[in-house]
């Protein structure tokens, strides 16, 4: 993402997407590796899983970007569909589904808003240190929120194999963060919005050269 604040409605977007499918995605891992023996099965399981969660996260990550009209109201029914599915089995799992739901939206939104804070500092800083300083910033930050939901998952999960869907659990996680690590040192930002010209990351292409700015 380029140094542009984005709204609260498209931060949202951006964390309600991700929220839901990495809710979805780590329960069923998590129920995976509580009922099978195989190790390796549960871990194979767990890896593919984090795959699709980091291609789901770019894709998230550019519609939003790119201001697509339908990726809100698709995540908004998916997420109502998620809410009226609770409410069939009862008011308590609707209760216990709509806590978890925001459990996992705030802290996409916190990370969100502290990646764009060190990014906009990383920018303006004039230490040769601080774009790389940024990203560890941004990577700590990273962990710390998606390691914390696959870990209360986890918990919630019940006592049986804490170890193996631990394991799981942060191996489900660990394709995501390095996506995100990979892209961000891979995006150069640029000057802010001056006049009609719009912000952009700068990032190679397969020629070798870089977007320029729109105006």
């Amino acid at each position: 993402m380029d140094l542009q604040i984005h709204s609260f409605t498209a931060r949202s977007t951006y964390s309600g997407g991700n929220a839901l499918v990495f809710l979805t995605t780590s329960m069923f891992v998590n129920s995976f590796a509580n009922t099978v023996d195989n190790l390796a099965q549960i871990f194979a399981v767990a890896a593919m899983a984090g795959l699709w969660l980091a291609m789901w996260w770019r894709l998230v990550h550019n519609l939003v970007t790119a201001a697509d009209p339908w990726i809100g109201p698709l995540i908004g029914v998916g997420t109502l569909a998620v809410l009226v599915a609770a409410v069939a089995e009862s008011p308590f799992t609707l209760l216990g589904a709509a806590v978890l739901l925001f459990t996992a939206w705030l802290p996409y939104m916190v990370v969100e808003s502290a990646g764009q804070a060190f990014r906009v500092w990383g920018y303006r800083s004039p230490s040769p240190q601080a774009r790389l300083l940024s990203l560890a910033a941004q990577a700590v930050v990273d962990a710390a929120a998606l390691g914390g939901i696959a870990v209360l998952l986890v918990t919630l999960g019940g006592e049986g194999r804490i170890g193996v869907r631990l394991g799981a659990a942060l191996t489900l996680a660990a394709p995501s963060l390095l996506a995100r690590a990979v892209h961000r040192s891979r995006t150069q930002p640029v000057a802010a919005t001056v006049g009609r010209q719009v912000s952009v990351c700068r990032e190679p292409t397969a020629t070798g050269r870089q977007h320029r700015p729109r105006r």
